[in-house]
């Protein structure tokens, strides 16, 4: 069976533990974010915030995970670091997705709070609260040698939080290993609050296979696939620095070199200090990549941590203070922009050596950057101001006159996105006014920004011009809307310039394919979310992975609708929690004007707002949603059997429609501060 059979149920405040079938849940819902979000939507009301009892945490497994075809966690509760703590799930790779399945577990649920620090330790039946008041304090590699040593096995797989997530930080992640983390939301704070240290899981059941012989066969399409045929680059790309490179070059190729960022220093920087790849278990793609300094130290670095090489003006310094900032266990791009930002604020004469404590932030050099790391995760001195995100420290600071130098995303989300930032245009856009209470889980169709992400590197592994292999791409984009909408679909509705109400289509089945990895364990990166790479594993893969390995006959119509469900059962619950606690405007998350973009790139780039209305509107009737307000209807969650919320949603409207009338803005850019 692909499934371990068994949800977990912990209680931190009762000290219990239950045990039930994961059927129960599975045959609607598939496994991972989706019996997830039912389980959770079920039990926790949406006036809970984040660090309540009542709140619960939830890891997450898929009928993949623990298969060659995947080892993919999400981990799951009500985030603290957006407005209306809405409820998110996070992937997380390493080991630990698949120990939870070896150790029988498809889903460990935590409820309450301890009133002692404690961590849990999970040996195939044997689950026990273990004392961590001696761990507490300890930052996240420490506590994780600590655990192994006296669990005294070094297989033993520990996911943790550092001081950060003690201290609630929204910023505070959970990693696990080296470089593996559930970083968006702020679950390390979640955890903190459950006075949580860490989770210690040891599994030596292993997975029953239904059909062997048939999971060979497949997984051997799969490797060659990506080794010999189409996806060969994509794969052969990673081993060269493809992570660094991708972010690097691609956002130099996307603005026409007008970053200041160029593809030399990035070779260079990964011929002196990568020392090979890191990923999840069983996964060929190694995706992470493992630098080793000298003076500094060694390290994992994902896709975030490479965000601020984007200009940043020297290595060393970025990669000192980056292992800082993940010793701690935060989040590298959030904790990055805060200390930007006040460097910033120092040199505009906002704030000053006083207010920072001595600390100078005039120049960029290790010793400042890491000792202000160190106090924001501790909540001393001035890094209290950040305890509960940029975005509300601005409006603290200074009299909040740096507030409006902040991106729009950090204005409104409290959180920055460099992924985000430039799509603001399009990507926002594209699912209407269903953006207005989404947690940051937003996956459209590919864009330019992101087709040209592997240009540069590609180009150099085929031999190709720059030119020839940008047409390449356009033509597997092109390839991608045609197998997704049809032969005789335009090719070109991948693109930015282009209006057309099909591309909500486009959206819908690239939300969707992100969506049934997230379900299934199977990672996202090696699979047909990415066909503009010539990447492949879609519905009708993953539905017959889904039967090699269980034995029982999975469908696309499965996938699709419990993809769809789980989807507008997440949509449905956020704005619940969204019309509840109403600290945001709901026009907050609209697209901004012009005047609420800083970036010069993003300045020049033109938009039409009314057929980006238009196709808005046509995602969300295709979803069930009601364009107006973004908002599931009635009838489509009692079509798909989600009968509570559409009680619940129905009530909370009729209470809070005089809220939703737009408020009208004499600068044109919504308050979104907390009235």
């Amino acid at each position: 069976m692909s499934n371990a059979g068994t949800i977990l149920i912990i209680d931190l405040s009762a000290r219990t533990i239950e045990r039930i079938a994961t059927s129960g849940y599975a045959k609607e819902f598939i496994g991972g974010a989706g019996v997830a979000a039912r389980l959770f939507t079920e039990c926790v009301p949406s006036d809970t915030r984040a660090f309540d009892e009542k709140n619960m945490l939830i890891f997450s497994t898929g009928p993949l995970t623990g298969s060659l075809f995947g080892n993919k966690a999400n981990v799951c509760s009500r985030a603290p670091e957006q407005p209306n703590h809405p409820y998110v799930h996070c992937g997380m790779g390493g080991q630990l997705p698949s120990e939870m399945k070896f150790a029988g577990y498809d889903h460990i649920v935590i409820k309450g709070q301890s009133e002692k620090p404690v961590y849990l330790s999970i040996y195939n039946e044997d689950v026990r609260f273990v004392d961590a008041g001696a761990l507490w304090g300890l930052d996240v590699y420490k506590t994780q040698a600590a655990i192994r040593s006296e669990c005294r096995d070094p297989d033993v797989r520990v996911a943790c939080i550092g001081p950060a997530g003690e201290n609630r930080i929204v910023n505070a992640l959970i990693l696990h290993d080296i470089e593996h983390t559930a970083a968006r939301g702020g679950m390390g704070a979640v955890m903190g609050a459950k006075k949580l240290k860490a989770l210690a899981v040891r599994g030596t059941k292993g997975l029953q296979v239904a059909d062997p012989k048939a999971v060979r066969k497949l997984w051997q399409e799969y490797f060659d696939y990506y080794t010999k045929g189409k996806g060969r680059l994509y794969y052969q790309t990673w081993q060269r620095g493809g992570l660094a490179r991708h972010v690097v070059d691609g956002y130099r190729y996307r603005r026409r070199k007008e970053s200041g960022v160029y593809t030399d220093e990035i070779k260079e920087m990964l011929s002196k200090y990568m020392v090979g790849s890191l990923g999840c278990s069983f996964c060929p793609l190694q995706c992470h990549i493992n630098y080793n300094m000298p003076g500094i130290g060694s390290g994992g670095a994902t896709c975030s941590n490479h965000g601020m090489l984007s200009g940043f003006p020297d290595q060393q310094v970025w990669w000192a203070v980056t292992n800082s900032i993940h010793k701690y266990g935060m989040e590298s791009f959030a904790v990055w922009s805060m200390l930007l930002w006040l460097q910033g604020m120092y040199q505009s004469g906002l704030i000053t050596l006083q207010d920072l404590d001595g600390i100078e932030m005039d120049k960029y050099a290790v010793e400042p950057f890491t000792a202000a790391v160190g106090k924001i995760c501790r909540r001393e001195g001035f890094g209290e101001w950040f305890a509960e995100g940029l975005g509300k420290a601005a409006q603290k600071i200074a009299g909040g006159k740096g507030f409006k130098t902040l991106d729009w995303v950090i204005q409104s989300r409290n959180r920055p996105s460099f992924s985000m930032h430039d799509l603001a245009y399009r990507g926002f856009a594209e699912t209407g006014k269903a953006i207005r209470y989404r947690a940051g889980d937003i996956i459209a169709h590919p864009y330019s920004f992101d087709n040209y992400c592997n240009i540069e590197i590609y180009a150099e592994a085929t031999g190709q011009s720059i030119e020839e292999t940008e047409r390449m791409i356009n033509d597997w984009s092109a390839d991608g809307v045609k197998k997704w909408l049809g032969d005789d679909a335009d090719g070109s509705l991948w693109r930015q310039d282009v209006y057309d109400v099909r591309q909500s289509q486009l959206t819908v089945i690239s939300e969707d394919l992100n969506m049934i990895c997230d379900l299934s364990g199977h990672c996202e990166m090696p699979s047909e979310r990415e066909i503009h790479y010539g990447c492949f594993g879609g519905f009708e893969e993953t539905a017959g992975w889904i039967s090699a390995l269980s034995g029982k006959k999975c469908t696309v119509e499965e996938l699709r609708q419990a993809a769809q469900k789980t989807r507008t059962l997440v949509d449905a619950y956020n704005s619940l929690c969204f019309l509840t606690h109403k600290e945001l405007r709901p026009e907050a998350a609209d697209m901004p004007p012009k005047d609420a973009i800083h970036d010069k790139f993003l300045k020049k780039i033109k938009v039409d707002k009314a057929k980006l209305r238009e196709i808005g509107d046509a995602y969300c009737k295709s979803r069930g949603y009601d364009p107006e307000t973004g908002i599931p209807t009635a009838e489509t969650l009692t079509k798909m059997d989600l009968d509570d919320m559409a009680v619940q949603l129905a009530q909370k409207l009729q209470e809070s429609k005089d809220w939703l009338k737009p408020e009208e803005q004499e600068t044109g850019f919504p308050d979104v501060r907390a009235k």
